[in-house]
């Protein structure tokens, strides 16, 4: 396991490494995935509880803390 400014990845992780080191040093990029997941959250009618299945290091669940009220990422 390491860890990469404040994320703890695998250490064979490469893509995601690289993605976090990005988006720490150029703030002004969009999340991991952002399309795919407002195109999801387009779908939405009630942001009380979101369930992220296969949340992998917690991408999704990280941005959806700040939508919804309970997160369960698995």
């Amino acid at each position: 396991m390491k860890e990469v400014c404040g994320w703890f990845l695998p250490d064979e992780e490469e893509h995601m490494a690289e993605w976090i080191i990005n988006e720490a040093l150029t703030s002004d990029k969009p999340g991991y995935q952002s399309k795919h997941r407002n195109i999801s959250l387009g779908n939405v009618k009630s942001f009380r509880n979101a369930v992220d299945i296969g949340a992998h290091i917690g991408t999704w669940s990280r941005d959806m803390t700040e939508q919804f009220e309970w997160v369960y990422a698995f």
